[in-house]
């Protein structure tokens, strides 16, 4: 009998998580992290508004943050061996206050479940790396930016490792307005009811909070094909076993084309109804180079994915698995029994299909404009409260 595994869009459970270790962030000055001192210079140089910031220090060895043989100690040595940008995503979360409690916490949950060792440890991984990065997105500038009044308006993004991107984050209006002009193409979009309708960052951020998510699911995608070759080397091989190796990938490649279009139409509907919020946008030369090369980084990766499957094949194939594709599924089969994971292909080519209508195309050639980059300023020193949008 086959059994198929579908995948579900990541729902924030860890939202306590994130809360505590804010609260944390605003009380804490060390949080117990003895190389918060000298991991950040105090001021970075940044675009006016935005920018990328290249850390020079080198990053302490965290493996050794946890006792040997725990589960902690062996995500950072899996991930500093086999995924080196998610390795730096916790590697930065945990030079903040409380940032090693969201590892402990997603582990001990999984623990709870019975689940203990590599095992456990491969499962949680893209858990802890999609809300680290979160939770890192909304504070790093903290860290960076100390001191500088402007820094809680910026949102950071990891698209290179050791070298953060910052984004100002200008006026937005609730996305929840989308849902009475939204396509339905958009409405048939995995997140959308996740992510449009439900209060959440990506509602109140607008744009840059669905290039946050975006950003999240890129590592999510980068991760998964990173640990092929982890479950390929560290577990027994079977088709259980490759499942669990291609799953995450599954959940959240087509996030892309999704949050594309959830951008697109934003901007869309804004420019006729919010033009200031549009130009905000529009004119935010950080948030549009940062939108430009996560698509391409995500784009590449997922091409990646495709070719490491295409040079895995035969090592499968010694083990008696074939590899089965339909349009929705991904199977692996051994012998008279198999097991295979949803694709949502059919979601992928309906959502792509709507990027396509051409009263997109102005916005999107928009987005892909980009000026030449302003030259380099420190952020102001005071910058007024970003007020709500009048409904």
């Amino acid at each position: 009998m086959k059994r198929i595994i579908n995948v579900r869009p990541r729902v924030l459970f860890y939202a306590a998580v994130l809360t505590a270790s804010a609260i944390c962030l605003a009380g804490c000055s060390t949080g117990g992290e003895s190389c918060l001192s000298s991991l950040f210079p105090t001021q970075a140089s940044l675009v006016k508004g935005g920018g990328e910031y290249t850390d020079t220090a080198v990053i302490p060895d965290h493996s050794k943050a946890f006792p040997a043989g725990s589960d902690e100690a062996l995500c950072m040595e899996i991930l500093k061996e086999y995924s080196p940008e998610s390795y730096y995503v916790l590697a930065w979360t945990w030079t903040l206050p409380n940032g090693k409690r969201m590892t402990s916490d997603i582990l001990r949950i999984h623990r709870g479940s019975g689940q203990s060792g590599l095992a456990n440890v491969l499962k949680a991984i893209p858990t802890i790396v999609h809300e680290s990065y979160h939770y890192l997105s909304r504070n790093l500038q903290y860290r960076i930016l100390r001191g500088k009044a402007a820094a809680y308006n910026y949102m950071a993004f990891c698209l290179k490792p050791m070298q953060p991107s910052f984004v100002w984050v200008t006026a937005s209006y609730n996305t929840k307005e989308l849902d009475a002009i939204a396509p339905q193409a958009m409405k048939s979009a995995f997140r959308y009811n996740a992510y449009i309708i439900d209060y959440n960052m990506v509602q109140v951020e607008g744009v840059y909070g669905m290039l946050n998510e975006m950003n999240a699911y890129y590592l999510d995608c980068r991760l998964a094909v990173d640990l092929i070759r982890c479950y390929l080397e560290k577990l027994p091989v079977t088709p259980g076993n490759m499942v669990l190796a291609v799953q995450p990938y599954y959940s959240a490649y087509f996030a892309l084309p999704e949050f594309r279009l959830f951008m697109v139409y934003y901007l869309y509907h804004a420019k006729t109804r919010y033009p200031t919020i549009y130009s905000g946008v529009m004119t935010n030369w950080p948030f549009k180079k940062t939108n430009q090369e996560l698509v391409a980084r995500f784009t590449g990766v997922i091409a990646e994915f495709e070719t490491e499957m295409t040079r895995f094949k035969p090592i499968l194939e010694q083990k008696g698995i074939t590899i089965v594709y339909s349009r929705d599924l991904m199977l692996f089969n051994s012998g008279s029994s198999g097991t295979g994971a949803g694709t949502m292909k059919s979601k992928w080519d309906i959502v792509s299909k709507e990027l396509e209508n051409p009263q997109y195309s102005e916005i999107l050639a928009e987005l892909g404009k980009i000026e030449p980059a302003p030259a380099l300023t420190a952020p102001a020193a005071t910058v007024p409260a970003r007020q709500p949008v009048a409904r």
